[in-house]
């Protein structure tokens, strides 16, 4: 005998959801990376090893995918409609700075431009003798107008200037040949202070510059490590550091020419 449903329906359903190919891909990976990552959270709650930095990925990668799968559903609650909202004014408020820079560039000389790069770039050399490693090669600007150059980690650093790293906590050597810095997790997490402290939270490290090599013993050491600034307004006090100095110099010059006189 045929089971009857329980439930018969006795006109066809008019109100089924229709979504197209596109739509049905982007809902359907949504809701397969939310569900991965709602048992990820899940499995972590349970277990009791949920850590502050994983709450704050994992809950908000769960508030994405929860808005990428449902809006093409045709729902939206308040909070996605304030976050798109944002996301439009962000991308207007972009797009008119973006704008505007452009207008105070063309204001400026490119001869008037072509100094301020070589005053910035030479107050980031002397940042590194006076403040850093002693020395900072490969300065270059990027296409956008980011700082960049290698800092030097090792036989350039002076006895002095290692003394004051060594009173920061910095694991150096003793070489012959002049100080280097050990590759250690302790020496990354004080050179990457040692930057932001300087330069701002907005300044990076890339550690794939890194050249690890060794000399007399068999621990290896830190060759280089390149240097990103991105905010450049971080630079003006090393700048008038930078032309005070030159001020000294150029004076002491000068009075030496007039006793020579």
């Amino acid at each position: 005998m045929k089971e009857r449903p329980i439930f018969e329906s006795k006109e066809p359903n008019k109100n089924l959801v229709e979504l197209n190919d596109d739509d049905k891909k982007v809902v359907t990976k949504a809701l397969k990376d939310l569900i991965q990552s709602a048992g990820f959270l899940l499995d972590r709650v349970s277990k009791d090893t949920l850590t502050e930095e994983m709450r704050e990925t994992l809950t908000s990668l769960i508030a994405t995918y929860s808005r990428d799968g449902l809006r093409p559903l045709g729902f939206q609650d308040q909070a996605t409609k304030d976050h798109d909202d944002l996301v439009r004014k962000l991308r207007n408020a972009n797009m008119d700075n973006e704008e505007l820079r452009q207008q105070l560039g063309q204001k400026v000389s490119l001869e008037d431009l072509r100094e301020k790069m070589k005053t910035i770039a030479r107050a980031f050399r002397e940042w590194g003798d006076y403040h850093g490693f002693g020395y900072i090669s490969d300065i270059h600007f990027d296409n956008f107008g980011c700082l960049q150059g290698n800092m030097n980690l090792s036989t350039h650093i002076s006895g002095c200037r290692a003394e004051d790293l060594r009173k920061m906590g910095f694991e150096l050597t003793d070489d012959r040949d002049g100080e280097a810095m050990f590759a250690t997790d302790e020496n990354f997490k004080l050179l990457r202070k040692m930057i932001r402290d300087n330069f701002g939270p907005d300044a990076s490290m890339s550690y794939g510059k890194i050249d690890m090599h060794s000399f007399g013993d068999e621990r290896p050491h830190m060759r280089e490590v390149e240097v990103y600034l991105r905010d450049l307004d971080v630079m003006q006090p090393w700048i008038d550091e930078y032309l005070e100095r030159r001020k000294q110099s150029f004076d002491k010059e000068r009075n030496k020419n007039k006793q020579e006189d």
